[in-house]
């Protein structure tokens, strides 16, 4: 099999990732977005990394309510940009879900 038919049946994904890893990204959340205490639920919310590592449309797929939805979205607008996606080496937009529990 030639190295393009391998690239066209089997390509390499990199996936978007924030600057240090998923460990670092929720450390900054833990740190950036204070919750009330008495907030229980979950949060699920999908958002693009674009080519430059910025995050754009944002979209609440489950919600605790819509104060916490906005906060949520600020915090990911302030992070630190990220590492965007490839595949196959080209550097490309990639969609993104986070899911959020708060208790």
């Amino acid at each position: 099999m030639t190295t393009e038919l391998k690239k066209l049946f089997f390509p390499t994904y990199l996936h978007p990732e924030y600057p240090g890893g998923k460990k670092e990204f929720y450390t900054y959340l833990a740190d950036t977005f204070k919750a009330p205490t008495n907030i229980k639920g979950q949060v699920i919310i999908s958002f693009f990394v674009e080519t430059d590592g910025t995050l754009n449309d944002f979209k609440i797929i489950k919600s605790i309510n819509k104060e916490i939805d906005l906060a949520v979205i600020k915090v990911l607008v302030n992070a630190l940009r990220w590492t965007p996606g490839q595949i196959d080496g080209v550097i490309t937009r990639a969609k993104y879900t986070l899911p959020l529990t708060f208790q």
